[in-house]
């Protein structure tokens, strides 16, 4: 219907057009304020609705964790919209299974539990103190109301103090310990053979009809994805701000206008001793006397040492480092800031009592020079003024790529833009600009790449625009045999090699099953040899060998466990497990590590098991 619209949008046509569309559209507007018309819940729970909205917004949330982690490059293969949706629909039918059951055991977050929890929050902090204005703002910017946000927290504890009620109540027996330690703390003795594949790779073979016959069984090996070119536009506001020329006087009345902006702000540095006392006449008389200790000549470090009461920072001979205007008690502050380097203040009173200042350093409150700052003050005019320029021009943009859809000549004419071109990329991008998530799918939608029209104007940030249209597609196919024949032929001769390894390498178990020994075998045969004492976590044997070995059943008395395992460069080892040595019962220690994940794994089969009775026992409705 919009191509339709697009074609025929010329003239009386374009309005009998406009005139069919607002009829239905009227008819529907009114059937809402009549009949309600509420969406359909993504699932119910006992009742309960689980909206279709809340399904969405959680799928965004994750999609964008997820974007986080792999950037632009979100494989769309794991991650697609679908499946995504339908794990996230049955973990908030999971929650909301734990919180009606919480509900029903009278669980609850109260207002104290949940006001500290937010107060917590480093987001929500200046200066290390919650601030309800910061609060407010953020939340704003997340498009969310206090109460909206604290609901969805209130909610959040609830699952977590549900969760950690069952997993905190878990716990292992000694006996499991004991079990946990013997296992993890076991020795096996093995001796190994490796058979090379390199041996077999000389005599390996390819015929033409086993090539053709490997070509046409996996052909989806083979395939090439489906790619496109295409060119772009791009309208840059940083471009713009670039080309405007601004005068020097504009700058330098911008940076007299401005001058406390390019002053940078005065600290101090100073050293404190710090008297308290509850009697307050007490206090003032010992803060006396240790200020007439440093006017005789003491050292005012090892004075705060002795005698400060500031846990902070007597131990390092009361220095506070260096701090600026409003961050201290102001009584400290104005005394502070009225010393000269070197000078020492009367006693001073604050909140927290009776202080002594020594004033250590002064830095900043420099103001920096018109030259200093020149560059920064004309890119900030040249930004202010091309922000207008930039939307003026993205308009224009829209205008001419919608309104002549099949080129981006006549938009990159009269904006002075260049055509640029990308290389070939699929559907999960590419190389550079292709690498947006943004560009790579609509360059893959359906306006551009079936109908031949230019995208819409794609916005890469708020300050990077972006218009684009296809010059060439090359569907997913089938690569001919001749340009894969070479990579088809290395592949089955290393099989073949491999193949020929495992066979020889099976015949030389059946001998040592039939008592040689191996280490006498792989002498006559050539072949490597070592015999290992290993534990779970060896290093100096490969770990394929490792893992294998600690997977094989106990030697039978006076004989041998044999397996083979193939490494992976293709090499087979013959493993021969000849005994098994458990740790010493007095010796073995049970890791702490070993024991948590222990009864980290309790907890887990505990939870998931009360979350299955619960979905066993309860009424739920997936909605497709």
């Amino acid at each position: 219907m919009l191509q339709f619209i697009r074609d025929r949008a010329q003239g009386w046509i374009a309005w009998v057009i406009v005139g069919l569309i607002i009829i239905p559209f009227a008819l529907w507007g009114l059937n809402q304020y009549v009949g309600g018309g509420g969406e359909i819940a993504a699932a119910e729970v006992n009742g309960q609705e689980i909206s279709q909205r809340l399904l969405q917004e959680t799928y965004y949330r994750q999609r964008q964790r997820l974007q986080q982690m792999f950037g632009d490059q979100l494989p769309e293969e794991l991650f697609s919209e679908s499946s995504m949706k339908k794990q996230l629909l049955q973990q908030l039918i999971e929650d909301e299974l734990i919180l009606q059951s919480g509900f029903s055991s009278k669980m609850r977050v109260g207002d104290d539990q949940l006001v500290a929890t937010i107060h917590s929050i480093d987001a929500f902090k200046e200066s290390g103190q919650f601030s309800n204005e910061l609060y407010e703002r953020v939340l704003r910017t997340q498009g969310m109301q206090p109460g909206g946000f604290e609901a969805r927290l209130r909610r959040d504890l609830m699952l977590q103090q549900y969760r950690g009620g069952i997993e905190g109540s878990e716990f292992t027996t000694p006996v499991e310990k004991k079990m946990v330690a013997d296992l993890n703390q076991q020795q096996r003795q093995i001796e190994y053979v490796t058979v090379p594949v390199s041996n077999f790779s000389s005599s390996a073979s390819v015929t033409a009809d086993e090539i053709q016959s490997y070509y046409e069984q996996n052909q989806t090996k083979y395939r090439t994805p489906e790619m496109v070119k295409v060119s772009y536009v791009e309208l840059k506001q940083d471009a713009i701000a670039s080309e405007i020329e601004v005068d020097e006087s504009v700058q330098k009345e911008r940076y007299d206008a401005q001058i406390l902006n390019y002053k940078t702000p005065e600290e101090r540095r100073a050293r404190h001793i710090l008297i308290m006392d509850d009697d307050d006449a007490k206090a003032k008389q010992e803060a006396d006397a240790a200020l007439a200790r440093v006017n005789a000549g003491e050292s005012f470090e090892e004075l705060a040492k002795e005698l400060s009461k500031d846990p902070g920072s007597a131990s390092q001979g009361g220095d506070l480092g260096f701090f600026g205007l409003g961050l201290m008690d102001k009584a400290f502050e104005d005394a502070a800031y009225q010393l000269q380097i070197g000078e020492v203040s009367p006693v001073i009173k604050s909140e927290f009592g009776y202080h002594i200042i020594k004033l250590e350093e002064i830095r900043g409150g420099v103001t920096k020079s018109f030259a200093e700052v020149k560059d920064e003050i004309l890119a900030e005019i040249q930004q202010e003024n091309a922000e207008k320029d930039f939307f003026d021009q993205a308009e224009l943009l829209a205008n001419y790529t919608y309104e002549q859809p099949d080129t981006l000549q006549v938009a990159a004419e009269q904006l002075n833009l260049s055509i640029q071109q990308t290389p070939l990329f699929g559907r999960n991008g590419g190389t550079g600009i292709a690498k947006n998530q943004k560009f790579y799918q609509a360059a893959f939608s359906e306006d551009v790449l079936q109908r031949g029209n230019n995208s819409e104007v794609i916005e890469l940030s708020k300050t990077h625009f972006v218009v684009l249209r296809l010059d060439e597609h090359q569907p997913e196919a089938t690569q001919p045999l001749d340009s894969v024949r070479g990579v088809i032929e290395k592949q089955l001769l290393k099989d073949k090699a491999e193949e020929g390894a495992q066979l020889y390498a099976k015949s030389l178990i059946d001998n040592i099953s039939a008592g040689e020994k191996a280490e006498a075998l792989a002498k006559s045969e050539k072949l490597s040899w070592s015999a290992n004492t290993i534990t779970r976590d060896s290093k100096d044997v490969d770990r394929a060998i490792v893992s294998a070995s600690f997977k094989m059943s106990h030697p039978q008395l006076g004989e041998s466990t044999k397996d083979l395992v193939k490494l992976a460069n293709g090499d087979q080892v013959i493993v021969v497990l000849n005994a098994i040595i458990s740790p010493d019962a007095e010796k073995a220690k049970v890791d702490e590590k070993d024991e948590k994940t222990l009864r980290k794994g309790y907890a887990s089969a505990s939870y998931s098991s009360i979350v299955s009775q619960l979905r066993n026992s309860s009424d739920i409705t997936v909605n497709r």
